[in-house]
């Protein structure tokens, strides 16, 4: 109840200053809230604000502010959905999770035994975490995004469209 008492008022009271502005910035672009509300920029701004201050945004823009839209915002959606099973997934070396996410960044069907294989060996850095247990699943789904990503990069981007 306190977190729509809150949501309501900063609805109230920022909306109306949003929309008298164009907004181009990190909160309307990057983070949940950009992926949440792609077509309202406000929306995805207040999002943000409310959902960690805006502290994902942010890290996410300056990060990689290439990966603040299109299919790669879908996939960090997708991660977060289906977090234990593309990590499941991703240990046992196959799934049908692992195959939707890869479809998603556009990656020809022949590269995902190699992708599969790489993002395994980057898995004991994200399980080995001090922290991992107490991690919410947000920053499980963005650690695991962050190793698909890297993976990608730096051997499939040719395989991946992304």
């Amino acid at each position: 109840m306190i977190k729509k008492a809150l949501a309501l008022i900063c609805f109230v009271t920022i909306v109306p200053c949003l929309t008298m502005a164009e907004i181009d910035n990190a909160w309307k672009r990057c983070g949940i809230g950009a992926m949440v509300f792609d077509d309202i920029p406000y929306a995805a701004v207040v999002s943000n604000i409310i959902f960690d201050g805006g502290s994902t945004a942010t890290s996410s823009s300056s990060s990689s502010p290439d990966t603040c839209n299109g299919k790669t915002a879908a996939a960090a959606v997708f991660i977060h959905d289906s977090y234990a099973n593309v990590m499941d997934e991703t240990v046992v070396g196959e799934g049908e999770h692992l195959v939707s996410l890869f479809n998603i960044m556009e990656c020809s069907e022949s590269a995902h035994p190699g992708i599969i294989k790489s993002m395994r060996k980057g898995i004991p850095s994200i399980l080995e975490q001090p922290d991992y247990m107490e991690q919410t699943s947000l920053i499980k789904a963005e650690n695991y995004y962050n190793l698909l990503n890297q993976t990608i990069m730096n051997g499939f981007s040719n395989q991946c469209s992304s």
